[in-house]
């Protein structure tokens, strides 16, 4: 498992964030060419997963299907997602999926449902799309990501409404449990305050209310 540590930034813009991020004692550069990160998230009609991130469960598992680049009629490439959380620790497993059209999820999910292990009724509900950075550090041991322009919406099968969006950069600093001793001095160039965030509840709320 890995650490994954987030902060919220709304006082700047994103630009500002990477500039930080690019001059920081550690030597982080650019891993990987920024790209769109699609998700869709899975609950149960009752919001399990939603309600337990909320009470603060520190054991909790998360599904999501998620692709990157533009959402076009068949999507191509995407994974159908097991974030594992264990508070600060997390990891993911995954299941590659058919290609398939937005209105085909919920038959895809049930049709396979034994096969990955997919709790009872748990369906699409919500989604959100937005921009993403990738960072690493001199030692290869420290990646940071930042998300911007990110929009949050209801899952509304082939008609996806992403009509809510978010005033801020997350950025998100992970590392393996290995390299917990040398964390400090990355955070302590990091001028965000550590805070708690997730994606699913953040657009959810937004959305419910």
């Amino acid at each position: 498992m890995r650490y994954e540590l987030k902060y919220v930034c709304t006082d700047m813009d994103t630009e500002h964030c990477k500039q930080i991020i690019r001059t920081h004692p550690a030597s982080f550069k650019v891993a990987f060419p920024d790209r769109k990160v699609n998700n869709v998230y899975l609950d149960t009609p009752d919001g399990q997963s939603y309600m337990q991130n909320l009470n603060g469960v520190s054991a909790r598992t998360k599904y999501r299907i998620r692709w990157y680049g533009e959402t076009h009629q068949t999507i191509r490439g995407a994974h159908l997602e097991f974030k594992i959380k264990r508070n600060h620790l997390g990891k993911k497993q995954h299941i590659a999926l058919p290609d398939f059209k937005l209105e085909e999820l919920t038959a895809l999910l049930l049709k396979h449902q034994q096969a990955w292990q997919l709790p009872d009724h748990l369906r699409p509900n919500s989604i959100n799309k937005y921009q993403r950075s990738y960072y690493i550090d001199f030692s290869k041991r420290f990646r940071i990501t930042v998300d911007s322009d990110i929009q949050f919406g209801n899952f509304l099968g082939d008609r996806p409404l992403l009509d809510k969006g978010f005033p801020g950069t997350i950025i998100e600093l992970k590392y393996d449990m290995a390299s917990k001793a040398e964390a400090d001095f990355i955070q302590q160039h990091l001028p965000w305050r550590r805070t708690k965030f997730s994606k699913y509840v953040e657009g959810l709320s937004r959305i419910l209310n």
